[in-house]
């Protein structure tokens, strides 16, 4: 699709002076003008300094010169992913070479081998790496936008997924140091525990309704794992899961899985070591924790199970290998689309908020036979889990499916509900669990705090010696080059020299530490440009940044360790029966855990709060919990609101069109005809005409546009219109063709040199030539027009008129040989008059 060959038209100009090809961007400029459009379409999101942005598209040149004109932010790079008709043609209007090196052009098979030219990479790290839709690229007015959005995307998410795993990031060590207390025995202790039994992984796919009558009936005979954000729905259905497993350190996670709180009393909580603190730390059930406690080497990191992303249900999946199941059934791992385009069972938020027509970017094959849209995301965790399935088939473990709706997946095999055997266990499934899991009582917590609180104060005593070591190589730095007064001296060389092999002998670990946890500073002395030769002042500014950066890192993990403390003493304080109640209730409002009073609570069974002050601000956690438990308006909830944008829609139909795929388009119709909004039964009456086409019923599919005509000017209508047009001229029927073309030209002037031609056709000579007209007074630069309308002079006789449009054209283009030509016959047929 991306080498498809369009025809773009001619550059139009709007009342705001936007110069833009209509094929691209239609009328999306004409309401407000660009600069008003990109400044609210966009927001502060083109202004972040020191940033590395990817744009889709260009619309037509127009982005890339706005960025010109308001000034690029500092430090920040823009590399523009275009299609190459396009891209060709913007060099009429501009050269490429004229925008500052830090704007760059590129075509979607050259993006990534350009992008790493400019070392895309290291902002990764710094977590400065956008990915950017134009809004013609949003828009998909040209069918070559879906592929190379499409593949961008999916190369982009797929490098930052992997360069983000290799290295961790910042967040992941301040949820580690956030979630020291509660990470108190590590899930390796269920490793191999299970030989030969039966699991089940319970996914937020929209198939997982179609199981929960099953999973009830068995509860009994297989271990239910379930991923935290489907905790609502499970508890809607009275299903408690043996095993709930949460990973994400965002915020937002909290959003999602919160519910899960509420099933603490028969449900083990496996969580990563970086999960969100707000869903562990007020956790009341017994817990287990993967990867390793501490981001430094330490006694205490213990073993660790390894699992690999980037979904939960990934990680769920590596760590039921691990324990030696012999049989792993998943439940809603879809990781695509219902045929209705929801992606999350019901009770999530995404259900809740509706499908999601325009957001899928692939086609996948599904048990059932059918195709499936799905996401670059679902797309790399197909790809782990069939790595996954052939990893449990070595370890003698399969995978099975048990939705027809799911992605078909290599080494995951399929069956229905109806056709799974299981064998009843010699014991309770959660009595064996229980037997697996280590003692957590007072004593045991106490002795994991005080032990969290030596490792906290030796990693201290590194992080000031490295911060001092770091201040020492500043002043030396400053010493070499002559600073403060001084004249340039060598021996500060030497001092710096031996700092750094400190720093690499004596520190090695907790300063690798250092530099990951600040990496976005430490990026700062990468240079583009590697084979250029150093200037003194380029060598001390390097030294600069580097050992502002070890400063600086070093800092911050010490006011993050200090905090550390602070919350380990809390935990302690905690344990004992007559507490600091001011302590405890302002740590916990400081990690904004109001429902940490229940876990206190539980520790001391049969122990009342103490005094009506400390019980009045009991009641008040109480509440604030309570109403955090209620709030249904979340952020995860307005996103999900957001992925349910039709804008992608037409294009989708379009293009499925296009492709002659009838089937995918009659799912596609079937889902919008579920909706209520006007926009979705515009889009489901444009897909039944194409629909209609497609079968051969062009009276069905004329009946399905005209049912349209009475849509406000905007892109709908004018698809209609178009299908309306090529109907009529397939079929001779000139009148209907020319009212198509006449609507169609009152909404952009790009269609007024066809109706032109139509017009000409019929005989309407004169208002032909004003329409023609017409269009050269808008586009005075389109010499294709005004040859054929020099033509038209000719055919009429009019040789005032010929001459006049043949001489325009060599005026604008002196070597144009068809305008000489054409110049040469009028002069000889008038010589020949005479």
């Amino acid at each position: 699709m991306l080498e498809q060959k369009v025809n773009l038209g001619p550059f139009l100009t709007n009342a705001f002076g936007d110069t833009y090809l209509y094929a691209v961007n239609r009328d999306a400029f004409d309401k407000v003008g660009s600069e008003a459009l990109f400044r609210s379409h966009y927001g502060k999101t083109l202004e972040r300094k020191d940033s590395f942005v990817v744009v889709l598209g260009t619309d037509s040149g127009v982005l890339p010169q706005y960025l010109k004109k308001v000034g690029e932010p500092e430090g920040t790079r823009f590399l523009f992913v275009e299609l190459p008709e396009v891209l060709e043609r913007l060099k009429e209007q501009f050269s490429l070479e004229e925008f500052s090196s830090r704007m760059n052009f590129t075509t979607y098979d050259k993006w990534l081998e350009t992008a790493k030219a400019y070392h895309f990479q290291n902002f990764v790290f710094s977590n400065r790496l956008q990915l950017v839709p134009s809004v013609g690229a949003q828009d998909r007015n040209l069918d070559g936008y879906n592929d190379l959005v499409k593949f961008v995307q999916s190369d982009f998410d797929k490098i930052c997924w992997e360069m983000e795993a290799g290295l961790g990031n910042e967040l992941f060590v301040l949820r580690q140091i956030e979630n020291l207390a509660e990470n108190r025995h590590c899930v390796d202790c269920l490793k191999g525990q299970f030989p030969g039994k039966t699991a089940v992984m319970l996914g937020g796919g929209p198939s997982l309704d179609e199981a929960l009558p099953w999973i009830q009936a068995n509860r009994d005979n297989v271990v239910i794992f379930a991923v935290s954000r489907i905790a609502r729905r499970l508890l809607q259905v009275g299903i408690s899961p043996h095993v709930v497993v949460s990973i994400d350190p965002f915020p937002l996670s909290f959003d999602i899985s919160k519910e899960m709180l509420l099933m603490w009393e028969n449900t083990l909580f496996v969580n990563m070591y970086h999960v969100s603190p707000l869903l562990l730390g007020q956790w009341r059930g017994r817990s287990l924790f993967m990867g390793k406690l501490l981001p430094w080497e330490s006694p205490l990191n213990g073993g660790e199970i390894k699992t690999v992303g980037p979904t939960v249900t990934n990680v769920a999946l590596g760590l039921a290998i691990e324990m030696g199941f012999g049989q792993l059934l998943l439940a809603g791992v879809d990781l695509c689309f219902s045929k209705s385009g929801h992606t999350h069972a019901q009770g999530s938020n995404e259900s809740d908020a509706g499908p999601q027509l325009g957001r899928g970017q692939f086609w996948v094959e599904t048990n059932g036979g059918w195709q499936a849209e799905t996401t670059a995301d679902f797309s790399l965790a197909i790809q782990q889990i069939e790595s996954l399935a052939h990893l449990a088939q070595s370890k003698g473990c399969q995978f099975t499916s048990l939705s027809s709706g799911a992605a078909k997946m290599e080494g995951v095999s399929y069956q229905s509900l109806h056709q799974v055997q299981l064998e009843s266990p010699r014991e309770p499934l959660a009595r064996l669990f229980l037997s697996q899991l280590p003692t957590d009582d007072a004593a045991n917590r106490v002795a994991h705090y005080q032990q969290c609180l030596e490792e906290l104060d030796r990693a201290l005593k590194n992080f000031r010696d490295i911060r001092k070591l770091a201040g020492e190589a500043l002043e030396a730095n400053d010493g070499l080059f002559g600073r403060r007064g001084k004249a340039p001296n060598f021996k500060y060389k030497k001092k710096m020299d031996k700092i750094e092999k400190r720093l690499d002998k004596d520190f090695s670990d907790f300063s690798v530490l250092v530099k990951k946890f600040g990496i976005r500073d430490f990026l700062k002395i990468v240079r583009p440009e590697k084979n250029k030769d150093w200037t003194d002042e380029e060598i001390e500014q390097t030294g600069q940044i580097y050992y502002q950066a070890y400063r600086d890192s070093a800092g911050r993990l010490i006011e993050l360790i200090e905090d550390g403390r602070d919350r380990l003493l809390a935990r302690l304080e905690e344990e004992k029966e007559t507490p600091d109640f001011n302590l405890l209730f302002s740590q916990w409002e400081k990690d904004h855990q109001p429902g940490r009073y229940q876990v206190w609570m539980d520790h001391h069974a049969g122990s009342a709060p103490q005094g009506p002050d400390v019980q009045a601000k009991m009641e008040e956690l109480e509440q604030q919990f309570q109403q955090i438990m209620a709030e249904q308006e979340t952020q995860h909830k307005k996103r999900a609101r957001d992925y349910t944008d039709l804008g992608p829609v037409r294009s989708k139909v379009a293009s499925l069109f296009r492709r002659g795929d009838r089937a995918l388009l009659a799912q596609l119709v079937d889902s919008l005809a579920a909706l209520e909004s006007e926009e979705g039964q515009a889009l489901c009456l444009l897909g039944k005409g194409c629909l209609a086409e497609l079968d051969g019923e062009v009276d069905r599919a004329i009946e399905a546009y005209q049912r349209l005509m009475d849509q406000p000017p905007g892109p709908i209508l004018e698809d209609a219109l178009r299908r309306v047009l090529s109907l009529s001229l397939n079929h001779n029927e000139s009148q209907d063709a020319l009212l198509a073309l006449q609507c169609l030209a009152g909404l952009s002037p790009v269609y007024l040199p066809q109706y032109a031609d139509m017009l000409r056709l019929s005989g309407d000579h004169n208002t032909a030539l004003d329409v023609y007209a017409d269009y050269l007074e808008l586009v005075p630069n389109d010499l294709t027009v005004m040859l054929k309308l020099g033509r038209f002079y000719k055919e009429l006789n009019s040789e005032e008129g010929a001459r006049l449009m043949f001489g325009a054209v060599l005026e604008k283009d002196p070597q144009n040989r068809a305008a000489k030509a054409l110049l040469e016959e009028v002069d000889s047929a008038a010589d020949l008059k005479i």
